[in-house]
């Protein structure tokens, strides 16, 4: 079952040859750690570029979106 969250999260991001992949979100007081990216796209809001991730923590599927202009980091949903 998907849940729609689309709330901002506290996330860290690696950086490796210039591509951002996060991997840890803080979400309801409990850090998920990620454990692979399941597929990577990027979407343009305006002049802004959104890269979005679809990940697993090998429990659940997330979905990130992380704007670069801005910096920030929000989680889209959840799938359990």
């Amino acid at each position: 079952m998907v849940t729609t969250i689309n709330g901002e999260v506290e996330a860290g991001i690696v950086f490796r040859n210039g591509i951002a992949t996060p991997a840890w979100i803080k979400y309801n007081n409990n850090t998920i750690r990620f454990k692979k990216v399941v597929y990577r796209w990027s979407e343009k809001k305006g002049e802004e570029n959104i890269i979005k991730f679809t990940l697993t923590d090998s429990q659940k599927i997330y979905e990130i979106a992380f704007n670069t202009k801005t910096l920030k980091c929000f989680l889209v949903a959840v799938d359990e």
